[in-house]
């Protein structure tokens, strides 16, 4: 067997900088072929790595508040904390130079209370001027040794805010209950949408919105930047902090928060496709409490070490039990006999990694290197014998004019590109979206076999052209009481970015199946144009507001066939400073928009890359 050379997510930094330093890492042919279920099922094929030789480790400081918190507050004599030790909640200095008075919350948790602790022997007294015009003295409490106040939720379309006023002498200092980073959001509502929260992540802010037009919460993660300090100069700029998400975990019914934030963006494949980093798992009170990696696996068809994740999924099942994402760049020599290879005799790909841990031990894993019948069914103009396993120049299109780069994992094909991973609440197996296949794969989570293909080259279902997806980012379980127990697949149809949106425009898609006929019931779809103009004021700051989305993006059916869409990134359409869509919420039943959220960038964060919010999630509370 030839030797297998990893170069990303999952392998040692000696190994990221200099390719097929994986000593005895063996080669990626099959070892032994499963017998299929049945002529209908795909058989996974075991790779043989044969214990790769290296180590990695992710310093402490990354797995910790160090990394994810601003070390220390703005004030030297005003410091806040939340009173349920939510993570994050500290002091940000004025963006005006020599603005000494004025303090910001860095995260901001309503319905909460708020110590602020005083260093001075001078007489304290602290003022909540409420949004409303309302003034109210805040109390101290000789239990937390700190004056606390009540916060209220922060009215989106409001530009009153909360301000508490520290006077510590015959000095005032005052509290801003929002943050002057903050991307500037407004909401717009038809209803009635019904109750819930939204969650999603943009320009490293966390956000948390109600219904009723309101932030519950938010945290800024801007402080990544300033912490972390590459090995060698990173191609792009700063670190993303992104996915995230409220989890109510369905094995214990506890409420968890979960979002990814990038640990190497030199490590980034050459679109910005996949990341490497990290996901952090909080409590129901926001407070940090695990950090999650690509656990190391001794299995002899997987070994491997510690490495990193990727941000496109994380499935929180319990405390202690996750579903997450990875990939790494391999050589493998298992390509079918009719494609081509490379000088090598094989060919170098992204090998996308799919593991189950639980209670510290990896109970399942996956790679799609483990079936070959994918090298034959990628859509894109793959070329098999032209990849290097070597860095190369590419062109990166940002915010504003396009760069040339060298990226070190241009030389790897990315012929999968897994987006989204979703546990089937009817009998627990996988449904995986892969979006360089424009097809969704049904697999068996004890075995790894292939139970079904919705879409693509290799589709059981007897999808007609007009319910094909193409480049899709995102393919959930909707089996919802609504449905009456039938098998409901929603997709979020990207349709590429190689394609004009008059041509293709985004989609969400609904399939209602008959798994074991392999049959479509039912279809229906939403055509992001279709919604451009829901509201007639729908010109925002200097651009138009349109459904379209290139990268990214989300769908989930709430109760009464309510549609929440994320819109994800418009890499081909906005400036940096514009307005972009967020979230709409769509009523299936009415066909009408009962809730959306738009949001522009804060003129004090400055970016060259583009505002945007990978998905968006709702819960009930």
């Amino acid at each position: 067997m030839k030797k297998v050379y990893g170069a990303v997510t999952a392998l040692s930094l000696a190994a990221v900088f200099a390719l097929g330093g994986c000593g005895n890492q063996k080669g990626a042919a099959p070892a032994s072929e499963k017998e299929p279920e049945s002529k209908d099922v795909v058989s996974a094929m075991e790779i043989d790595y044969a214990n790769p030789d290296f180590e990695y480790e992710i310093p402490d400081t990354y797995k910790s508040t160090e990394f994810t918190t601003p070390q220390k507050n703005a004030s030297d004599i005003i410091s806040v904390s939340d009173a349920k030790g939510a993570t994050g909640v500290t002091l940000s200095g004025s963006q005006e130079e020599g603005n000494t008075t004025d303090y910001y919350l860095n995260a901001f948790v309503a319905d909460s209370k708020l110590n602020i602790a005083v260093d001075s022997e001078e007489k304290v007294t602290v003022t909540d001027k409420n949004a409303d015009g309302t003034e109210e003295d805040v109390p101290y409490s000789e239990e937390a040794k700190a004056y606390q106040a009540d916060l209220e939720p922060i009215a989106v379309n409001s530009d009153k805010e909360e301000v508490l006023v520290v006077t510590v002498g015959d000095t005032s200092y005052n509290i801003h209950v929002g943050n002057d980073r903050m991307p500037q959001l407004e909401t717009r509502s038809a209803g009635p949408a019904e109750d819930g929260v939204y969650s999603f992540a943009v320009d490293k802010f966390f956000f948390r919105v109600n219904t009723d037009e309101e932030i519950i919460y938010y945290r800024n993660l801007g402080c990544i930047d300033e912490n972390y300090k590459p090995e060698k100069e990173a191609p792009f700029e700063g670190l993303m902090a992104e996915n995230f998400k409220a989890v109510d975990a369905p094995e214990d019914g506890n409420r968890y928060y979960t979002y990814f934030v990038e640990l190497r963006s030199d490590m980034r494949n050459s679109q910005g496709g996949y990341s490497s980093g990290e996901y952090v798992i909080m409590d129901e009170n926001y407070k940090e409490i695990d950090y999650v990696t690509l656990m190391p696996n001794t299995d002899e068809n997987h070994t491997h070490g510690e490495g990193y994740l990727d941000q496109h999924e994380f499935q929180l099942l319990g405390r202690d039990h996750w579903i997450s994402l990875s990939y790494t760049g391999v050589f493998v020599d298992n390509l079918p006999e009719d494609i081509e290879k490379n000088k090598d005799g094989g060919a170098y790909v992204h090998a996308g990694i799919i593991q189950e841990v639980q209670d510290g031990k990896v109970i399942h894993e996956y790679q799609t290197t483990d079936y070959p019948q994918l090298y034959e069914t990628a859509q894109e103009e793959f070329d098999y014998a032209k990849t290097t396993g070597q860095p190369s120049d590419v062109q990166i299109q940002g915010a504003g004019e396009p760069v040339t780069l060298n990226i070190w994992s241009a030389g790897f094909m990315d012929y999968v590109h897994v987006n989204s991973v979703a546990v089937d609440p009817k009998d627990n197996n996988l449904i995986v979206s892969m979006r360089n296949q424009y097809a969704v794969y049904k697999i068996d989570r004890e075995t790894g076999a292939i139970i079904w293909i919705l879409g693509g080259k290799a589709d059981q279902f007897g999808i007609t052209e007009d319910q094909q997806f193409i480049g899709q980012h995102y393919a959930q379980y909707a089996n919802k009481d609504i449905y009456d127990n039938d098998s409901v697949v929603t997709v979020y149809d990207n349709h590429t970015v190689l394609n004009p949106k008059a041509e293709h425009p985004t989609r969400v898609l609904t399939f209602t199946l008959d798994e074991s006929a392999k049959k479509i019931k039912d279809f229906s779809a939403v055509n992001g144009k279709d919604l451009d103009g829901a509201f007639s004021d729908y010109t925002i700051v200097k651009n138009s507001v349109e459904h379209w989305c290139t990268h990214c993006g989300s769908y989930d059916i709430q109760a009464n066939d309510s549609q929440v869409i994320g819109w994800g990134l418009n890499a081909l359409m906005y400036p940096a400073n514009v307005t972009t869509p967020i979230l709409t919420e769509y009523n299936g039943d009415t066909q009408k928009v009962t809730f959306e959220l738009i949001a522009s960038r804060n003129p004090n964060y400055q970016s060259s890359e583009l505002p945007f919010s990978y998905r968006v999630y709702k819960n009930a509370e």
